[in-house]
């Protein structure tokens, strides 16, 4: 009478490990399809996950693997741009600065909801810039922003990621530059001719002027030049595109200076510009002015388009010595 008990007994205690065995498997295949960052848990969307990502993605630059920083960027960006197009972008920018090499560092990890700020800097090892770090002072943060995604953490891409300044809509060049030109010195030590003098540089756009008339008389008068030529000058130009229309010293500026900034809203730059004394000839010490036109030996040495070189006297015979060494510097603009 007992035996079918225990054979009942039996089959519920097997019934029991069998449904133990399905939620196991249940469970592991829950755990497979889930989200796994690193071998993190499932869903672990932290400060250490997001750090993981964003080191990810910087060696991935340091190795020149862009394809792999693709892997990492958002949807978003990805709609953005296309592999091709982020790799082309990364190529570029190691053309133009001939990148060696880089090193990174991460400062800070602050994850916020569903983002993560990365305060990170860049050090770029580089055949025409030498070495230098992004940011280039510690009073700018530099931030690789993160979101999360059904992917887990994923860098929301910008340009911004590459150069802190450089934005989707500017550009990235190089631009050669000169130093302060050298003085000119007589026998004795005398100034013949000093770097320290200024000129007040006048750019204007036509849509901030509200009377035109009232800002050409201005100009002309300024600038000694007939009203036909400001006009003329001011046809060259968009409505809304601010340029250069002429210069004035500084004494002049102290006069006009607030004159065209109240008709013509004008924007005032100084510039640094020779300053002759009087002490030899004029002929003998020479002037400066614009590259001839034509003349393509400058630009061969590296020499920005609108330098200012020596033509005639001294300041030709030694245009080597006072001009200095030729620079380069990384514009965004």
């Amino acid at each position: 009478m007992n035996r079918p008990l225990v054979h009942t007994s039996q089959r519920l205690l097997i019934l029991a490990l069998l449904m133990t065995l399905l939620v196991s498997a249940c469970k592991d295949d829950s755990t497979d399809g889930g989200l796994d960052l690193f071998g993190a848990a499932p869903t672990q969307l932290d400060s250490t996950t997001a750090q993981q990502v964003a080191s990810s993605f910087l060696d991935a630059w340091k190795d020149g693997d862009y394809p792999t920083m693709y892997s990492f960027i958002s949807p978003n960006a990805r709609a953005a741009f296309s592999q091709d197009q982020f790799v082309t972008i990364y190529e570029q920018v190691s053309d133009v600065v001939g990148l060696r090499g880089l090193t990174w560092n991460i400062s800070n990890v602050l994850v916020e909801g569903t983002t993560a700020t990365v305060s990170n800097s860049v050090t770029f090892e580089t055949s025409k810039l030498g070495t230098f770090t992004d940011p280039a002072t510690e009073d700018v943060l530099r931030n690789m922003y993160l979101v999360a995604t059904s992917e887990g953490w994923r860098v929301a891409w910008s340009r911004n990621d590459i150069f802190v300044d450089w934005t989707n809509s500017s550009s990235l060049e190089l631009v050669n530059t000169l130093p302060a030109r050298g003085n000119i010195y007589d026998r004795d030590g005398e100034v013949l001719v000093a770097q320290n003098g200024v000129q007040m540089q006048i750019y204007v756009a036509r849509q901030d002027i509200s009377s035109f008339d009232t800002c050409v008389q201005d100009l002309a008068r300024t600038l000694r030049r007939e009203q036909e030529d400001i006009r003329a000058t001011f046809d060259k130009y968009a409505v809304d595109t601010i340029f250069f229309i002429g210069e004035m010293s500084e004494d002049t500026a102290r006069i006009e200076g607030a004159v065209l900034q109240s008709s013509c809203q004008a924007d005032l730059r100084p510039r640094s510009t020779r300053q002759y004394y009087d002490r030899v000839a004029p002929h003998i010490v020479g002037y400066i002015g614009q590259i001839p036109a034509g003349d393509t030996t400058y630009e061969a040495q590296g020499y920005p388009a609108d330098a200012l070189v020596g033509l005639k006297g001294v300041e030709q015979a030694f245009e080597k010595q006072l001009a200095g060494q030729i620079g380069v510097r990384l514009q965004i603009r």
